[in-house]
């Protein structure tokens, strides 16, 4: 009697089994079809192996319909849609079918991604290697400290090799109120010629190339960058090909420091407030503030990066994640977080000179994390007060405690000029040049040195120069022959622009820096065997 019992629940079970297995197949089917028609979907990739390819259903505000897929895990994954556009995955629902996603951006035309292809990419995701030529002997290498009882914190990584003197390449980051603006009249990249010149004939092989951010990423409806570090596929294209002539022109010995020349400021389409709201006033630039070419672009307000505004640090250290990603190679020597902070009374940036050097601390805290997920090397913050070089234990003095980078390889970035009305503009508008203290620029330069030895940290001069005087350059002299002493790397503003700094004093492309020019070749070949922190 059990046997029979057991047999006949046996059958029961199987058969209850089968009603399941058929109700959901038809429930499948059912939901299948109710999908609009679209077009067949790439086919995927395995779901372990990212990035695969995709296809979008439904686009509706900030929520995505698509094929279901156990890749689309929240936080961890990126959808780049057809349009350029990516969005960060927030949140995951749905079935074995349909997956609807929650993402952090609303879509502006839904029509532009719908049965469109889409792709689906780690949200830190390296790009597949490419074969790279092999260094030649000297090329500056990042080793581990040999230490054979590490602290619980390793050291900082071991920099060798680095040239001495370099120069900005820095044009790409004019006019940055001018969005995007026009390559040519409101920006230049630097010529074939200009890299030829410098690399190739003047032998330079340190190079900071400023770039402004808002033209190396895609922008949304309110001129401020897109969410996910997605950069702009004309600068990627054209950042390639300088970054090839560097190569070209160098058997790839030269070093490259990115710098996302912000002021740790954005500019924002113009705003006013309505009724308590702060809305688009769709305002144009009038002719005379863009070239001649008013009409063409929104004007402009500058804003904090900061959440409040609509783009904050982390959105800052994804950009520089993407620049990792997409440009790092063996010569980019690292990559700074922004240019000379500053603080200001504006009617929207305003904050105190502590508060802004408190909040450098909070948001490269934020920012070194992310950026920590795809690279370990170098990373240059600027100082607080335009990176003051003569103020830095005033206004930046709480970094070295403050800043805590998890691979210990972050690098103070200082500037000064030796403007003889004792500021440190670089403009050299006053006093008379032909008669230019030797000291004049290496005493901008020797409080940072000291604060630097104290706390056991390497330093690096972004910017400096001179105008185009005998007694400026024996000045420039002077400070190079300290900065060496002290083992800090200096990078000369500005070069390479075609042009596009005529009138500033500092262009070291005009003629009367010729003999500027002569010093840089002299003094190009030099370099530290070793980046340590200056000696007290």
């Amino acid at each position: 009697m059990p046997d029979a019992v057991s047999a006949a629940s046996a059958k029961l079970a199987q058969a209850i089994a089968d009603v399941q297995t058929a109700g959901k197949a038809l429930a499948e089917a059912a939901i299948a079809a109710s999908q609009p028609a679209l077009p067949d979907p790439v086919p995927e990739t395995p779901a372990a192996s990212l990035p695969l390819t995709t296809v979008i259903w439904e686009a509706d505000g900030k929520e995505l319909a698509l094929p279901w897929n156990r890749a689309l895990e929240a936080g961890k994954v990126v959808i780049q849609l057809a349009t350029g556009q990516a969005v960060n995955v927030l949140a995951v629902d749905g079935n074995i079918v349909r997956a609807v996603v929650a993402i952090d951006q609303a879509i502006g035309d839904p029509s532009k991604v719908i049965g469109k292809p889409a792709i689906i990419r780690e949200r830190y995701a390296k790009p597949a290697p490419t074969p790279a030529p092999q260094p030649v002997p000297e090329t500056p290498v990042v080793v581990a400290p040999a230490d054979p009882k590490p602290d619980p914190v390793a050291g900082p990584a071991v920099l060798r090799n680095i040239p001495f003197l370099g120069i900005n390449l820095a044009a790409h980051s004019n006019a940055n109120q001018v969005l995007p603006g026009e390559a040519g009249t409101h920006f230049k990249w630097p010529s074939r010629a200009d890299v030829r010149l410098y690399v190739r004939d003047l032998g330079v092989r340190l190079i900071r190339f400023p770039y402004g951010l808002q033209r190396a990423t895609l922008i949304d409806s309110t001129g401020l960058p897109v969410k996910g570090g997605q950069l702009d596929p004309t600068f990627v294209a054209k950042m390639k090909t300088v970054l090839g002539w560097i190569r070209e022109d160098s058997s790839g010995e030269a070093l490259v420091i990115f710098d996302p020349h912000h002021y740790w400021r954005m500019y924002r389409n113009q705003t006013a407030l309505v009724d308590g709201v702060r809305k688009q006033t769709g305002a144009l630039l009038p002719a005379g503030e863009a070239a001649g070419q008013g009409g063409r672009w929104k004007r402009q307000e500058q804003v904090l990066i900061d959440d409040a505004n609509g783009w904050g640090a982390a959105d800052l250290g994804d950009h520089i994640a993407s620049m990792v990603t997409t440009f790092d190679e063996p010569m980019i020597l690292g990559y700074g977080l922004g240019n000379e902070p500053y603080a200001s009374g504006g009617a929207l940036d305003s904050l105190t000179q502590t508060a802004m050097e408190a909040k450098v601390v909070a948001d490269a805290n934020i920012m070194l994390p992310i950026i920590r997920k795809v690279t370990s090397k170098p990373v240059f913050i600027c100082g607080n007060q335009w990176a003051s070089a003569r103020n830095w234990a005033t206004v930046s003095g709480s970094f070295a405690a403050g800043i805590k980078d998890p691979a210990n390889n972050w690098i103070p970035e200082v500037h000064g000029y030796g403007d003889l009305d004792g500021g440190s503009s670089g403009k050299y508008n006053s006093g008379n040049l032909n008669a230019i203290p030797v000291d004049q620029v290496a005493n901008v330069f020797r409080p940072a040195y000291s604060y630097f030895a104290a706390k056991g940290l390497r330093g690096f001069v972004g910017e400096t120069g001179i105008p185009p005087t005998d007694s400026g350059r024996a000045a420039l002299a002077r400070a190079l022959d300290e900065a060496k002493a002290n083992g800090v790397p200096v990078t000369l503003w500005i070069a390479g622009g075609d042009g596009a700094m005529g009138g500033e004093k500092m262009n070291l492309d005009d003629a009367g820096h010729a003999a500027t020019r002569d010093l840089i070749k002299a003094r190009a070949g030099e370099r530290m065997a070793e980046w340590k922190a200056p000696r007290s």
